[in-house]
């Protein structure tokens, strides 16, 4: 049975049920804070921090007796086994039910009081939440979710990205993020546009990761909407770096990484069982005006080489390449703008490839792979762009 937890608070001595799967019930249990939602015909208590598990139901049979004895069932898990029990008992014993992931099975209704709104869920699994309050031994009032976007294509964002969007106090926004996903932002929450270009950041890392915390502390769910993965080229290791050491719990929710994404969509097999069976993922952005890059580990047979943000560099990214063992005829592929309307490929041999990419006037983003297994695209390419520009997120003042 889906581990069913029953918290004491003050509702005429009746307690709220609440069923969700998670691994460590009593931890959550102790980190679990419920804020203040007002429901039809109920009026949940402000604050219960810290709250006590009572004696779980064993079975069907006491499941439907704590139904019946709540005074509200929250199913934080709607694909828990027992919810349609649980929404028949619930249902008549005459008990108010809230799904948070689908409203419309539950018969609980927030209603939005004057000069206020519900608070919303900040996450679909709570346990991820835990180890950061853990960790930094801190007690957080928001929640800070970073999404991962995906490479462009707005419909690329996965199903747990658009449900934690959607629930979004405040949405701290990149510029390579799909514009159209910014419909899903509820019509109330806060939009911060913090996007980057070439060596002209809007907003600097340390001021992002400052209204993290700041925009967290007022108890708001934050979401950071990243494009590709948080993690991958993303820094979103230092934006959770911060967040545990201010103890503010979060959650990570990946997205698809520009190498996979404009890949597939340039017919480009990162791994290939005749071709290529390792992949490296590297930058090609300068640091202090130098790459720093391990040319001679990158150089192997059988390997397939993606770099990001190396529009810039790619003359010394080839040069480099060359000069420590790599074919001068090695295929390579620069990808513009990848998955999106606007995408455009450029294929030669590696020595070629700048001066082929100066001619094509290919802009920023790109991607560079290089590797046999571009030599596949003529046979694999399925998509190609309109050549329309693409719509990115930028500042809705400008």
């Amino acid at each position: 049975m889906t581990d069913t937890l029953i918290l004491r608070c003050s509702t005429g001595g009746r307690p709220v049920l609440v069923m969700g799967a998670v691994p460590d019930a009593e931890y959550w249990l102790g980190a679990l804070t419920l804020r203040t939602t007002l429901f039809r015909g109920w009026d949940a208590a402000a604050t219960v921090p810290g709250v006590a598990p009572m004696e779980r139901p064993r079975d069907a049979s006491s499941l439907d007796e704590a139904v019946a004895g709540s005074v509200l069932v929250i199913i934080l898990d709607e694909q828990a086994p027992e919810l349609a029990s649980v929404i028949r008992a619930a249902r008549a014993a005459n008990v108010p039910i809230w799904v948070p992931g689908r409203p419309e099975a539950g018969t609980a209704e927030p209603v939005l009081p004057e000069k206020r709104r519900p608070a919303r869920q900040t996450a679909d699994h709570p346990e991820q939440t835990v180890s950061a309050t853990r960790a930094a031994g801190g007690t957080a009032t928001g929640f800070v979710s970073l999404v991962g976007a995906g490479p462009g294509a707005p419909d690329l964002l996965t199903l747990r990205g658009l449900r934690t969007l959607q629930r979004a106090d405040v949405v701290i926004h990149d510029r390579l993020v799909a514009a159209s996903l910014l419909a899903h932002v509820p019509p109330d929450a806060e939009r911060i546009f913090v996007g980057k270009r070439r060596s002209n950041h809007a907003v600097p890392q340390e001021q992002i990761n400052q209204l993290l915390l700041d925009r967290a502390r007022e108890g708001k769910h934050v979401v950071r909407l990243k494009g590709g993965d948080p993690f991958i080229f993303g820094r979103g290791g230092e934006e959770i770096e911060h967040l545990m050491e201010a103890g503010v719990p979060f959650q990570v929710v990946p997205g698809v990484t520009a190498a996979s994404g404009c890949a597939a969509y340039a017919g480009i097999p990162l791994t290939h069982r005749d071709h290529a069976q390792s992949c490296v993922f590297a930058t090609g952005h300068r640091r202090e005006g130098e790459l720093d890059l391990d040319f001679d580990g990158l150089v192997r047979d059988g390997r397939t080489l993606v770099f990001y943000m190396g529009l810039h560099s790619l003359q010394d990214l080839c040069h480099g390449l060359i000069k420590h063992g790599m074919r001068a005829d090695m295929p390579a592929a620069l990808v513009q703008q990848g998955t999106t309307v606007a995408q455009r490929v450029v294929t030669a041999p590696l020595s070629a490839l700048p001066e082929t990419v100066a001619q094509s006037g290919i802009r920023a983003p790109t991607l560079l792979i290089i590797g046999e297994v571009v030599g596949l695209r003529d046979r694999l390419a399925w998509f190609e762009g309109t050549r329309e520009p693409m719509a990115w997120a930028e500042n809705p003042d400008r």
